[in-house]
């Protein structure tokens, strides 16, 4: 089994973590770490140096998160992604690399908001063709 564990810098993610350790997860392969960065062009063109920023905290993101797999048999794979839609960003990396089970955490947004803002778990749970588990 192939898992993908969406990462970001929400309490959620940790709890993504919490849940894999500590529940009978066997027969996993693969455990795939992704983090997307959102595609800022505007911003990027003008000031270039704010991606290799981006870049250098996605990379100590991955980094410390694979902390909590470390018992883990699995492969470990982390991978930085940049796209205009995350949720599109994962779904193609899931379909690439022949991922199982996606992990998102769920931020925890008011209907209200996630329907102004849009919510990354929310579209990938609609677009996704693999089961998707929401942490809450």
């Amino acid at each position: 089994m192939k898992i993908l564990i969406a990462v970001d810098e929400s309490l959620f993610t940790k709890k993504s973590f919490e849940f894999i350790t500590t529940n009978a997860f066997k027969n996993v392969e693969e455990l795939h770490l992704v983090h997307v960065i959102p595609n800022y062009r505007h911003v990027i063109d003008v000031y270039p140096e704010i991606k290799h920023k981006l870049i250098d905290q996605a990379t100590e993101l991955l980094e410390k998160n694979l902390g909590y797999v470390n018992d883990m048999e699995a492969i470990k794979i982390s991978e930085i992604l940049q796209g205009e839609s995350i949720a599109q960003c994962l779904c193609e990396y899931c379909d690439t690399h022949e991922i199982d089970l996606v992990l998102i955490g769920c931020r925890g947004l008011s209907d209200y908001n996630s329907l102004s803002l849009g919510s990354v778990s929310h579209n990938l749970a609609n677009q996704s063709k693999i089961p998707v588990l929401i942490i809450k």
